[in-house]
């Protein structure tokens, strides 16, 4: 969307969390799905900026947050493979992931994923959360 388009959404709070990054780019959750979904009885599963388990925390107070970490060296390497992200991008990024590790112990849960491979991760993600809805 465009930065005028998340401006809205953020000045009419329709955002439960969001977060502006130095240069240039702004990620946000939407509150209105996740409140359909919690409406209807399911599971809301979101993934979040790094940074923001706060502001999740302020909208849904009894949400559990995990954190899905990976290595510094690591999310380098993915962030420049996917060629999407300038040098000022990647290392604000990598910054940012070493700001949020020492804030792990906001969270409920932490998940390392050490091997690159998300997939593994996830699954345990998900079991957590099945464990926390019932």
């Amino acid at each position: 969307m465009s930065a005028e388009e998340f401006q809205e959404l953020e000045k009419g709070r329709k955002l439960a969390a969001w977060r502006h990054f130095e240069f240039g780019m702004s990620y946000g959750l939407p509150v209105e799905p996740v409140e359909a979904a919690l409406a209807a009885g399911k599971t809301a599963f979101c993934l979040i900026d790094l940074g923001t388990v706060d502001q999740i925390r302020r909208h849904w107070p009894h949400c559990t947050s995990i954190l899905l970490y990976a290595p510094v060296e690591q999310l380098r390497g993915r962030l420049l493979a996917r060629g999407g992200h300038t040098t000022e991008q990647v290392e604000e990024r990598l910054g940012n992931a070493s700001l949020v590790w020492a804030k792990r112990t906001l969270y409920d849960q932490v998940l390392m994923n050490e091997d690159g491979r998300w997939d593994n991760t996830l699954e345990q993600a998900l079991a957590i959360c099945r464990r926390s809805t019932k």
